[in-house]
């Protein structure tokens, strides 16, 4: 009876909003997965009066047990923002199966729906243009394309924060804005590092004050506090480490492009000419030495590149970075050496 009330009613082409316990009316999906949640988990608690499917507000439910809605002027990047939520709940279903690791799946799990509320959230009360989400990603588009300092950004929340109507949602600071994102599972770790490049201070030396190798101090500086209870250091040397697997399960999620990963051997013209990293002899050596990886044709093919800034020290600079990048050869030669396909794994 739902389904059948909810197509007729709130349908999105082939697709409603999907009110089990987990999707929470924040995914749409068509009638076969949503028929499937429901038998599995039910709906969602509180959701009664089915507002988010056609059915006009009763008044024996107070407003308090109807669930929030934020009704948004239709735009491609509204669309692309409710896709990639959607991409993120199908593919954290999957990935916590694969994983294994309930803990760090739970947090995942957690992370999301607080990326969701955010979504649904408006920026200031009465805004029907933009969520508070859709807005910070938009500024944070505008901080890294035009290179802003944290400072700058910092100076710009503060002045929206005084333009915009009082209840506002937009965050104070820039790391607020960042911890928003956090749901997206993209994060960094910093690894502390030897001065002379010998060892990372991670597993067998994550305790070390001093090198094993070279004897050269972990640290730049070392303050205590007045009390003489705290420490603050400074490291001589940090790697950023971005996880790969973390980077390639979002790049599966994504059903806008995982048809990709097959083109090298489904859609690839195959007439004996050099057009795609699959037609060279490497490619077909890796495959005749690695028979079952290669069967899978959605397996990732990863080049590793690295260009040193600085590397011999020549110039007045006084750091030098070495980003390693990661570049997917399954995508289209047309895709894959474009830079938003890159995936930055150390620095």
């Amino acid at each position: 009876m739902f389904i059948e009330f909810a197509f007729s009613n709130a349908a999105k082409g082939s697709k409603i909003l999907c009110p089990c316990k987990s999707c929470k009316n924040s995914c749409w999906r068509v009638s076969g997965v949503v028929r499937e949640h429901l038998i599995y988990e039910g709906f969602m608690d509180g959701y009664l009066t089915w507002v988010n499917h056609g059915e006009q507000t009763s008044s024996c439910f107070t407003n308090s047990m109807q669930p929030e809605r934020v009704e948004v002027e239709n735009s491609p990047e509204e669309d692309d923002i409710s896709g990639l939520l959607e991409d993120l709940a199908g593919g954290l279903n999957d990935m916590g199966d694969l994983d294994g690791n309930e803990g760090q799946h739970k947090e995942d799990i957690e992370a999301f729906y607080k990326l969701v509320e955010n979504a649904g959230q408006e920026l200031y009360p009465g805004c029907k243009k933009f969520s508070m989400l859709r807005f910070i990603v938009r500024l944070l588009h505008c901080k890294f394309v035009g290179g802003w300092s944290n400072k700058s950004f910092y100076m710009v929340l503060e002045l929206l924060k005084d333009v915009l109507p009082q209840g506002s949602s937009l965050p104070k600071k820039f790391n607020a804005s960042k911890t928003i994102m956090k749901g997206l599972g993209l994060g960094y770790t910093n690894i502390e590092a030897c001065e002379n490049d010998c060892i990372l201070f991670r597993k067998e030396f994550e305790k070390e004050n001093v090198c094993p190798k070279c004897n050269t101090s972990r640290w730049k500086s070392e303050n205590r506090s007045p009390n003489g209870k705290h420490v603050h250091r400074v490291p001589n040397k940090v790697l950023c480490y971005f996880p790969i697997k973390k980077r390639l399960q979002r790049y599966f999620m994504c059903s806008k492009i995982v048809a990709d990963t097959r083109g090298h051997d489904e859609e690839r013209t195959k007439d004996g000419l050099l057009r795609h990293p699959a037609d060279a002899p490497f490619w077909k050596d890796f495959d005749s030495k690695y028979l079952v990886f290669a069967s899978n044709s959605r397996n990732i093919r990863l080049s590793v590149a690295s260009d040193g800034y600085n590397p011999f020290r020549t110039m007045r600079s006084t750091y030098s970075i070495w980003p390693i990048i990661l570049i997917r050869y399954n995508l289209p030669p047309w895709k894959c050496m474009k830079q938003e396909n890159f995936i930055l794994s150390l620095y």
